[in-house]
């Protein structure tokens, strides 16, 4: 059973990254991800990654996954 998909999680998920980001210009793993939002398992975060990076929010090199900040106007 699938879980649906949250927006709200989705857009949590990338205020963590690029907040991280500013902080240590390193980027997050999943598990650090999860940790971050108290969940115990990485798992779930799949289908919220690929979201974010066939939106643009996010592009990934091998196993290392950026946030890409978005321009506010």
């Amino acid at each position: 059973m699938s879980r649906p998909f949250n927006m709200n999680l989705a857009m949590l998920i990338y205020r963590n990254m690029i907040e991280y980001q500013y902080k240590t210009d390193f980027s997050l793993t999943y598990r650090e991800i999860a940790e971050r939002l108290d969940y115990s398992t990485h798992s779930w975060l799949r289908p919220y990654i690929k979201w974010l990076k066939e939106n643009g929010y996010a592009k990934s090199k091998g196993r290392q996954i950026r946030a890409i900040p978005q321009e506010v106007n």
